[in-house]
């Protein structure tokens, strides 16, 4: 029996955005986080230049005049929060081993944002040589962001090159292009 697509709805149903999906998780109490097993850490940098339209993920664009302010205004406080659970749940004794930044668009941010943060997880985790990633996109990653990346210590970068099509670019709601993800 064939259907027709017009008769297709879309579905986000069975649609998982992270692993074990939550509903797997185990609660752990303050305490059970104490114990010296190395650190996994990933940043959630929620902003983005245009919204994707296959994009499912909790992100706001940034655009006009406040968007260094909600930038500045947003490391601020993820710094804070950094120093907040390094302390409450003693996580200077624990190995980092991994560092992610993903988003969003982690490149909206710019060098001095990068720097800042970098130094609010030297300065409360005990970071020595950690698998370091960042998300990257065509658009956001200049040659000088690429340059602080490097010297803050990354190691990887994901870059988020969906089509070398121009049309599904388009198509997608992307500022890109298959020329400018080349460069």
């Amino acid at each position: 029996m064939e259907e027709k697509a017009s008769n297709l709805k879309p579905s986000r149903k069975g649609f998982v955005t992270n692993y074990p999906y939550f509903r797997q998780w185990k609660k752990i109490k303050p305490e059970g986080m104490t114990k010296l097993e190395p650190l996994i850490i990933y940043l959630h940098i929620p902003f983005c230049m245009q919204r994707c339209s296959y994009c499912y993920y909790s992100t706001t664009t940034l655009q006009g005049k406040k968007r260094k302010e909600k930038l500045n205004k947003y490391v601020d406080t993820l710094c804070h929060e950094i120093q907040i659970a390094s302390k409450y749940f003693q996580l200077k004794n624990r190995p980092v081993i991994s560092i992610y930044f993903g988003g969003g668009t982690p490149t909206v941010m710019n060098e001095g944002h990068f720097s800042k943060i970098m130094e609010a997880l030297h300065n409360n985790l005990n970071i020595e040589n950690p698998e370091f990633t960042v998300e990257a996109e065509p658009v956001t990653l200049t040659a000088k962001k690429a340059q602080t990346l490097q010297n803050i210590g990354v190691n990887r970068i994901s870059l988020g090159v969906q089509s070398l099509d121009n049309d599904i670019i388009k198509l997608c709601n992307r500022l890109d292009t298959a020329d400018r993800a080349l460069k």
